[in-house]
């Protein structure tokens, strides 16, 4: 079997999965509700990472805020020094 049969192959399966699926769901409609629920669950996951991803950005933004002062600071301060002992 060559690779383009193969990818025929594989393909016409996935249709037919996904035909039988799509049966099965419109038959269940428990399952319609579980996988409509899921989905809400998953759009708010999505939000709450997204979030989440924010919060840190800003953590690591202030950090380097802080880290560059007081590296600023430290430098004023060793400026001073070397000026003080002449």
């Amino acid at each position: 079997m060559g690779e383009k049969e193969f990818e025929r192959e594989l393909s016409d399966r996935l249709i037919r999965l996904e035909t039988k699926m799509d049966i099965v769901l419109a038959q269940c409609p428990p399952c319609q509700a579980r996988i409509q629920a899921h989905e809400i669950a998953l759009a708010k996951a999505d939000e709450s990472t997204k979030s989440a991803h924010k919060r840190i950005d800003n953590v690591y933004r202030t950090a380097g805020y802080i880290s560059a002062g007081i590296g600023f600071i430290l430098q004023v301060i060793a400026f001073i020094i070397q000026r003080g002992g002449r």
